[in-house]
């Protein structure tokens, strides 16, 4: 008899310290080279897992850099010296995805960095680019093309390719795979915060997530993504009291001036990044449009304190500061 006791106290013991346990947190910050960051917190996770989250990061980052060569790796910036040349077969499907949608959208290319390049080096001198000068950009980017051919990819004109607007997104999607491998659901990763997957929180729940601090409402995110385009890094300036920034729009050739941030939410965070963009150069009517379409939920504001449009479906979401869980 006081065996069976003590079998059922030992039982019940068990049984009270496995549901007592409280997840251990563990956050990775990591400042990377060329000057973003990645943010990692996971929960009751081995350092060896972050570490391999940033080694995918590494892999992938070079892959899809349109700027810099890197020895043994041919990337984008390959391919814009060099204009064809054999790919990843994952950048090459990647490229693919997005050109597709890209006809979808008509203010957005992955053909436009010469155009963004503009805008860059406008920024840096605080000098407009001429309308000649943009025009031409222009030009360049609708007289241009992708040939893709077995796992060689060729650009055909004088355009160059720019997926910084969706690459982080895509990285993240590697990273949940990594995530998914070794079955954890509870974390959020950030990168930059331009991109950020949110699964479930300590409790097995929502996140609270404020976009754009919480005057603008706090969120609960679980299981899905968002992703936003922002004038950061390079912020805007005025000429003739109207702002510019590095976001041009490949319609006009010059950036919109309605939104400071445009944020996408869904559960595809490629998608979330490259309508990001689009909507970034839309007006309010395009949104609503993409909104439906492709059934997101959006989010605008300027000046950091305005709100220019919010998705009925994301104020659905809004945590009420009494709301307990």
């Amino acid at each position: 008899m006081k065996k069976i006791i003590g079998i059922i106290i030992s039982f019940i013991l068990i049984f009270s310290l496995a549901s007592c346990h409280t997840p251990v947190e563990n956050d990775h910050f990591e400042r990377l080279s060329n000057g973003d960051y990645i943010d990692i917190l996971l929960y009751d996770a081995e350092d060896k897992i972050a570490e391999e989250i940033l080694s995918v990061q590494d892999k992938y980052f070079k892959l899809l850099d349109s700027k810099n060569e890197y020895e043994g790796i041919n990337n984008l910036a390959s391919l814009n010296k060099k204009r064809s040349l054999s790919l990843d077969k994952e950048v090459i499907d990647l490229l693919k995805y997005a050109e597709n949608l890209a006809k979808e959208l008509p203010t957005v290319s992955i053909l436009y960095g010469k155009l963004r390049d503009l805008w860059i080096k406008a920024y840096e001198i605080k000098n407009l680019p001429t309308e000649e000068e943009y025009k031409a950009e222009i030009t360049i980017i609708n007289n241009s093309s992708l040939l893709f051919s077995d796992d060689k990819v060729s650009i055909v004109g004088n355009a160059n390719i720019d997926i910084d607007f969706f690459a982080k997104a895509f990285i993240l999607t590697k990273i949940k795979e990594v995530l998914n491998k070794y079955n954890i659901d509870k974390y959020v990763i950030n990168y930059n915060g331009e991109a950020v997957l949110y699964g479930k929180n300590q409790k097995g729940k929502y996140y609270e997530s404020a976009f754009y601090g919480q005057k603008h409402g706090t969120y609960k995110m679980m299981d899905t993504s968002m992703a936003n385009t922002r004038a950061y890094p390079y912020e805007w300036f005025t000429e003739d009291g109207r702002r510019y920034c590095a976001s041009p729009s490949i319609v006009t050739g010059i950036p919109n001036d309605l939104f400071d941030n445009l944020f996408v939410s869904s559960d595809d965070i490629v998608l979330n990044a490259i309508l990001s963009l689009a909507l970034f150069n839309s007006n309010i009517d395009e949104v609503k449009e993409i909104e439906t379409k492709y059934n997101v939920m959006i989010a605008g504001y300027r000046d950091r304190l305005v709100e220019v449009y919010k998705s009925d479906k994301l104020r659905a979401l809004e945590i009420d500061p009494n709301d307990k869980w």
